[in-house]
């Protein structure tokens, strides 16, 4: 017993009490109420054997509420995707050797048309500098992924790794790769002011670069298309996340011509042209030096860095992406007294769009600051454009790395986001005026026909 009072004793008298006081026992959130807790303690303390104490009484009022709370069902087994570790494994896998034409052992991807990759984990170690990281196995894994791109893809002059565009379901990394050679023009046998022409000439030297995207680091990249002049238009009055898939449509208003493939490529030329910026002579433009050549965007080899003082202004700096040209003016009608019989001459052809390095504009904001001031060593001199929040680039002695992480949204300005409202109601037309029905007309005209011809064969007899 509990201090010489028995056991039994002591039930009964607590099934009294909760007798009493039945109405106030609620049931609690489980659906257990008090006098049934104790019903089943004393229950299971009967078949103890001997007497019981009061901690065993606590134990055994313990045991009855694990046995409540215990799972009834077994919980289903946790689903593991390993794809993503299956696809992150064969970045480590060692390329086997292959036979050439001569029969000769040679490295994997040893041509002399691979693409040239920058050392991505020591850019990764100076962005991290700015305070902007991935994190040092994602930068190991993204330079073995984009090695392992640059030797799959041909015709690339080089590739890196551009950034990162967060979405919804899933994110997008982006490499960037240069053309070894200018591609051929299209619409090349329409006339220079042609529409379809016009769209693709305006941004030919957009599709000088080349863009491969994929959902996680080790996956397959997917190549995106060239952009069109419309479809940079066409993304300004949108304001939407991505979603992570390529294929997804791009609803909204206006209505976007195209999937999201097709609007990511449009904002990371929209990110280049407004976002990304270099110290003053970092970059230079060569000449053509035959005719059918085009101009390139390569390193000045002889650029010497600034010091700090001249990259926190914003006239250290410059565009050196192409830029986005505005849209063609309105034709001109021709003269209504010219004559129609001669033939309308061809207005002359439009002057193609320059590559060329453009200075920052007097209304562009931007943030340039010493990055770790404290490390006088080393002048690190970061720099963000106030447009494009995650764009950044950073910039030590003669090296300088642009990199973009965010969700590809132009930050507005000035109030709120709004949408554009639609055109106007087209008006109804106006209303035409009663006309007799023409069958009816011909019906009578036939009938008072008839009736003449009777009437003249009438006369002559």
């Amino acid at each position: 017993g509990i201090k010489g009072i028995s056991f039994d004793c002591c039930i009964s008298n607590m099934t009294d009490v909760l007798a009493g006081h039945f109405a106030e026992l609620k049931a609690s959130s489980s659906g257990v109420s008090l006098q049934n807790h104790i019903t089943r303690v004393a229950g299971k303390a009967l078949q103890q054997d001997g007497e019981l104490t009061v901690a065993q009484l606590q134990e055994v009022s313990r045991s009855v509420k694990y046995d409540e709370l215990a799972w009834t069902d077994k919980p289903k087994p946790a689903s593991v995707d390993v794809n993503a570790s299956r696809n992150v494994l064969s970045l480590f896998k060692k390329d086997l050797p292959r036979a050439d034409e001569n029969g000769i052992q040679v490295s994997a991807g040893t041509s002399g048309s691979q693409a040239v990759v920058p050392n991505i984990v020591a850019e990764s170690e100076l962005l991290q500098w700015a305070g902007v990281s991935l994190g040092d196995d994602a930068a190991v894994r993204i330079a073995l992924a984009i090695r392992k791109l640059g030797k799959e893809q041909d015709g690339l002059k080089s590739l890196r790794f551009w950034g990162r565009i967060q979405g919804l379901q899933a994110d997008y990394y982006v490499a960037e790769g240069v053309l070894a050679e200018p591609k051929a023009q299209q619409y090349a046998d329409l006339k220079p002011w042609d529409p379809l022409r016009r769209d693709v000439d305006k941004v030919v030297h957009h599709n000088q670069f080349k863009y491969f995207v994929c959902n996680s680091i080790g996956s397959q990249w997917t190549a995106l298309g060239d952009v069109k002049f419309s479809e940079i238009l066409a993304t300004r009055p949108l304001k939407r996340y991505l979603t992570g898939n390529l294929t997804s449509p791009v609803s909204g208003f206006p209505v976007y011509p195209g999937n999201e493939a097709v609007f990511l490529r449009a904002q990371i030329a929209r990110i280049n042209s407004e976002a990304a910026i270099a110290p003053v002579g970092y970059y230079a433009i060569t000449e053509p030096e035959d005719e059918g050549q085009s101009p390139e965007l390569v390193l000045n080899a002889e650029f010497e860095a600034p010091d700090a003082e001249g990259l926190v202004e914003a006239g250290g700096w410059q565009h050196y992406y192409p830029g986005v040209p505005e849209v063609d003016p309105p034709k001109e009608e021709p003269e209504e007294e010219a004559d129609p019989e001669e033939e309308p001459e061809d207005p002359e052809p439009p002057e193609p769009v320059a590559l060329e390095l453009r200075e920052m504009g007097e209304d562009e904001v931007i943030l340039a600051r010493r990055a770790c001031a404290a490390y006088e060593a080393r002048v690190l001199t970061e720099v963000t454009v106030r447009n494009w929040p995650g764009a950044i680039g950073v910039a030590v002695d003669n090296k300088y790395v642009f990199f973009y992480n965010g969700y590809g949204q132009c930050e507005q300005q000035t109030g709120c986001f709004a949408p554009p409202m639609p055109p106007a109601i087209v008006a109804d037309a106006d209303e035409a005026p009663e006309q007799d029905d023409l069958r009816l007309k011909l019906d009578v005209g036939a009938e008072g026909g008839e009736a003449a011809g009777d009437g003249e064969e009438g006369a002559e007899e």
